[in-house]
């Protein structure tokens, strides 16, 4: 006769992987250690955080460096008020304002119209730095010359800017004043009308003189714009007039 079969001995010899589903031995060892230890679990939800957390920081860490590549790219608008100035002067790359460009050239003029032997140490550091280093031989020779003039003359002079134009065509601007001549040995003085003609650059937002002449009297604007466009807005050092320091 046959035994009829147990349901419950059937259930006890049916292979593991029939009974208990896809987990393994060492899956149900764990999850039994991690029911009765709290702490374990604790554990490893901690770990598996901590993944996604380090995933989540990557992620962020990457667009972020994305970002500043795109800004590092792009020509940021800078607006600043120096002390001295008494406007904003703005910049955008090379690109600088009108106030930028005049505030530097009353520095510019106001420098080199008060050149004296005490203070030419100080005004040649100053505007070297605004000057391309191909035109500085140029540039020191005629700031020493006019010193020399000033000493062998014994005479001092001093400049006060009293009026600023600008050309927006040629960017070129006109500061004129007054230069006031003193004779050392007499005390007279003299004074009359001079002009000086500059055109300030920004390189990485630091100023560069490219052309600079300065003369007697009150600029004709309009004339002068129209020669300088038609001459060039900058001209050869090697053609420039005497008392001309233009550079290129």
């Amino acid at each position: 006769m046959f035994k009829k079969n147990n349901p419950k001995e059937t259930a006890a010899t049916q292979p593991e992987s029939m009974s208990g589903g896809s987990q393994t031995p060492l899956d149900k060892i764990r999850g039994k250690i991690l029911e009765r230890v709290p702490a374990l679990k604790r554990y490893n939800t901690a770990i598996n955080t901590s993944i996604i957390l380090s995933g989540t920081c990557l992620a962020l860490s990457l667009s972020n460096m994305m970002l500043i590549s795109e800004v590092n790219e792009r020509l940021i608008t800078q607006i600043v008020t120096p002390p001295n100035f008494v406007e904003e002067i703005s910049m955008r790359g090379n690109q600088v304002s009108e106030s930028y460009q005049t505030a530097w050239s009353v520095f510019v003029a106001e420098k080199i119209g008060n050149i004296s032997a005490s203070r030419m140490e100080l005004t040649t550091q100053i505007i070297r730095k605004m000057i391309p280093e191909q035109a500085w031989d140029i540039v020191n020779k005629e700031m020493k010359q006019q010193l020399n003039r000033l000493q062998i003359r014994k005479i001092e002079e001093k400049f006060g800017a009293t009026d600023v134009s600008f050309d927006p065509k040629t960017k070129i601007v006109w500061v004129t004043g007054e230069k006031e001549t003193t004779s050392i040995r007499t005390g007279k003085t003299s004074s009359e009308l001079w002009t000086f003609e500059v055109k300030i650059v920004a390189e990485n937002g630091f100023p560069k003189i490219v052309h600079l002449q300065q003369y007697a009297g009150s600029p004709n604007t309009r004339t002068r714009s129209k020669e300088i466009q038609r001459d060039g807005e900058n001209m050869n050092p090697e053609q420039a007039p005497k008392g001309d320091i233009v550079v290129n």
